[in-house]
């Protein structure tokens, strides 16, 4: 009998082993997994709009969303709510609702108690701080000292845990309505990616919109691995992708003027790593004037063809408008071609051209005229990376059509901004691996 019995309790943990080891195994490693895994994401800052003299026009400051966990804070709801009110601008009756636990049923049918419930969103960094003190410093009138472990765990986490808060952005227009109608505005949206639901600022009109995919910037992220304290393990890091801030964007106009020729390279000479011209072209009277369609984009370099020749002359032609003194039309291509000679930056030019180009002619409905190159004042003048982007024809009734539309314009900018931004990550990329070639950023 004791023998049979031995024998059934062998069985019994033969079969809890097989049933581990084997049946369950691929579950019970994932979480297993998840239990240690600890993966949260890092959110970039969405970048800035100034004007043509680098005063800001639209800016995001850094602020809080207040947070709480109820699991962690037993019946200590009044005492938190009386410091937190005056801070968070809020009534204790309406603090104590909220820190209050609430029991709920969850998408599986189980019984649940909710354990994040936002207090106050859009709160400053310094109010944040004032809130954390005070949690810190938060008494209860008891000679904790004489309490049981168990009970110090309980006031230690609800001190240091029960409040938290969540990194966001208010986006801030320092001049007020100044420039609205041009610069816009933003609002928000949930979006969810894998699974991750977050609030996202997303531009809603003007600037805001229509560069939008590039002020937002890109997410990164940080897969890690946290101890039974739900500390990180920092040496445990499998993934940390900084977060990508948004890309400043740059008026180059502040009044409805002529800015002459030779000093449009001087707006982005200090500053800006890239220099890109961008035009509508134009056929002159003849058989072919409302034919010819489609885009191009030119780099600095000696015409080949007569078409190249006629772009450049035209582009050029705008000295005679010039209101300070410069070289005339033909002392100006002679000083290009020349000069050329010493322009480390041909090779790049011509490849933020052909990156460019094929960004634009995809959204283009005319003909895609390919990279074309001329001896432009403009872009020889830039003294880095520079291109002269053609979007169409205005002589043409369909480019017209297009280039007059928002749509057309929208799509336009996007595509050169998308191009622009698909050198510099190959840029960087190039540096990262040691063949940047020559150029300093």
């Amino acid at each position: 009998m004791l023998v049979a019995l031995v024998l059934l309790a062998f069985a019994g943990l033969g079969y809890r082993l097989v049933d581990l080891q084997v049946l369950r195994h691929e579950a019970l490693s994932v979480k297993a997994q998840e239990n240690a895994q600890l993966e949260f994401p890092l959110e970039p800052r969405r970048g800035d709009i100034l004007d043509a003299k680098g005063n800001l026009l639209a800016t995001s400051v850094l602020v809080k969303t207040v947070c709480a966990d109820p699991t962690t804070v037993g019946n200590r709801q009044t005492e938190i709510a009386r410091i937190l009110a005056p801070l968070l601008q809020m009534s204790e009756a309406q603090l104590v609702a909220k820190l209050t636990p609430r029991i709920y049923q969850n998408e599986d049918g189980e019984t649940a108690t909710n354990k994040y419930v936002k207090l106050k969103e859009k709160v400053s960094v310094d109010s944040w701080q004032r809130i954390q003190t005070a949690m810190t410093n938060l008494s209860f009138g008891l000679d904790e000292k004489k309490l049981s472990k168990s009970e110090k765990a309980f006031y230690q986490v609800l001190r240091n845990k029960a409040v938290f808060a969540e990194d966001g952005q208010l986006r801030a227009y320092p001049n007020q309505t100044l420039a609205a109608h041009v610069l816009g505005y933003v609002g928000t949206e949930e979006r969810t990616t894998n699974g991750d639901r977050r609030i996202e600022i997303v531009g809603k009109d003007g600037i805001e919109h229509m560069f939008d995919s590039k002020l937002r910037g890109v997410r990164g992220w940080r897969v890690t691995e946290k101890d039974g304290k739900a500390h990180e393990l920092v040496s445990r890091r499998e993934q940390d992708v900084e977060a990508r801030d948004g890309l400043n964007v740059v008026l180059t106009r502040s009044t409805d003027t002529l800015i002459d020729l030779a000093s449009r390279p001087t707006f982005c000479r200090a500053d800006c790593d890239l220099f890109v011209s961008i035009h509508v072209n134009s056929m002159p009277k003849g058989r072919r004037q409302t034919q010819v369609n489609g885009v191009e984009t030119y780099f600095v370099s000696d015409a080949k063809t007569e078409d190249q020749k006629r772009v450049a002359q035209m582009e050029n032609d705008a000295l005679r408008f010039s209101t300070t003194p410069t070289l005339d039309s033909a002392s100006a291509v002679g000083f290009i071609l020349h000069d050329l000679q010493l322009n480390e930056y041909l090779r790049e030019s011509a490849r933020l051209a052909e990156l460019v180009q094929g960004k634009v002619a995809v959204i283009h409905p005319g003909e895609d005229r390919g990279v074309q190159q001329g001896p432009f004042l403009v872009l020889a003048a830039a003294r880095r990376p520079a291109i002269l982007v053609e979007t169409g024809f205005a002589t043409n009734l369909a480019d017209g059509a297009f280039l007059a539309s928002a749509q057309g314009q929208r799509k336009i900018a996007t595509a050169i901004a998308d191009g622009i931004v698909a050198y510099l990550l190959e840029f960087e990329r190039r540096l990262a691996v040691g063949t940047g070639g020559g150029l300093s950023r």
